[in-house]
């Protein structure tokens, strides 16, 4: 026989199945992205919440306990709220040239609002109590503005938080 006549067959994958398996992986990673995603959005927030949380009771903490600072002198402790920071401050009301404030950025996509009268949230030395206490004015709130995602913060006049979170 002729080997140039006889002709075999050969399997192999079509341009049409080789789209559909590329296709078929393309949405399944970007399902996998998508998720990835919301939980690093998610570990953001919660990790945003628990630092703001501990720095809150530490505060307390310190207004309670008459944790002078080095001072020698007791004094209430608080946090000085902005948009995008928040300052942990010795005394009862924020000073920008206070060498003792400790300023706390967020990450970028976070931000903070208030329903307090003032930006500062201050704990009275001696007994921990909030300084100025209003009802109806008394949360702030944790936003992610990339997802609108959102957690708040309400105190009562002793000083307890509650959050949504």
């Amino acid at each position: 026989m002729n080997s140039r006549l006889s002709f075999t067959r050969r399997r192999a994958f079509t341009l049409v199945e080789m789209m559909v398996v590329v296709g078929m992986l393309a949405i399944l990673m970007s399902l996998g992205v998508v998720n990835l995603l919301k939980t690093q959005q998610s570990a953001r927030i919660t990790s945003t919440v628990n630092q703001l949380a501990a720095d809150l009771r530490g505060q307390q903490l310190k207004s309670m306990t008459g944790d002078t600072d080095g001072t020698g002198t007791i004094s209430a402790h608080g946090l000085y709220i902005q948009p995008t920071s928040y300052t942990l401050i010795r005394g009862s009301s924020y000073s920008a040239s206070d060498p003792a404030n400790f300023t706390v950025n967020l990450e970028s996509g976070l931000a903070l609002s208030t329903s307090f009268p003032s930006p500062e949230v201050v704990f009275l030395a001696g007994s921990g109590e909030l300084s100025g206490y209003t009802p109806g004015s008394d949360t702030f709130t944790l936003i992610d503005t990339a997802s609108t995602a959102s957690v708040t913060f309400q105190f009562n006049r002793y000083g307890v938080i509650i959050s949504n979170y």
